[in-house]
Order: structure tokens, then sequence, then C-alpha cells
């Protein structure tokens, strides 16, 4: 036998309270964290591989990693201290010049 559902049962209007006891009105669970980006410090490794003549793919290739995170360390997402290492040797650049805080 096939359970139905009453005909007077209409659907949930959208400002009632959600399963998780939350209405779509009020905030997440978790607040929303800005990512750590940097994009003056971006801008400097995107200037200095340019002056060095290599694409983005490029600059991967030779140090090691995609082409995407060189793209996310140009947009200011810091890099891991290896592969700032690399990059600022790639570039003829120091890691303080590349991704230091003050310029």
């Amino acid at each position: 036998m096939r359970a139905t559902m009453p005909d007077d049962n209409k659907k949930r209007p959208r400002t009632a309270p959600t399963a998780g006891g939350r209405t779509q009105e009020s905030e997440a669970p978790m607040p929303r964290r800005k990512p750590n980006r940097a994009p003056e410090r971006g801008h400097r490794v995107a200037q200095a591989r340019r002056r060095a003549g290599l694409t983005q793919q490029q600059l991967a290739e030779k140090v090691g990693a995609g082409r995407v995170s060189i793209a996310r360390i140009e947009g200011g997402v810091p890099p891991s201290v290896t592969l700032a290492l690399a990059i600022s040797r790639e570039l003829d650049e120091s890691v303080e010049t590349l991704f230091g805080g003050e310029h």
C-alpha cells in the first residue's frame, strides 16, 4: 500500500524555517571568511614574470607547479614556502621583493 499526501497539504512557504532550523534570510551557521589575498604581491610576481619574458604556463613548468597555481599567486593567494622559493629563484628576484609585505 502506498502512502499519499493529503489534498490540503501545500508547499512550505519560502519564509518557513528550513530543516536545519534556519530561515533563508538568516546568516550562515559559520561566518564566511575573506580569502587571504594580497593583490599587490601577486602584481609584483606578474611583473617579474613578464620582465623575464615568461608566460604563466612556462613559469609553472619551470617551478614544477600548475598554471592555475601561478594564476592564483598572481591573484594574491600566498604560495607555499617551497613554491615561493622556486619562483623567486626562477625569476631572479628575492622572496622579499616578490612576496614581502612592504614594497
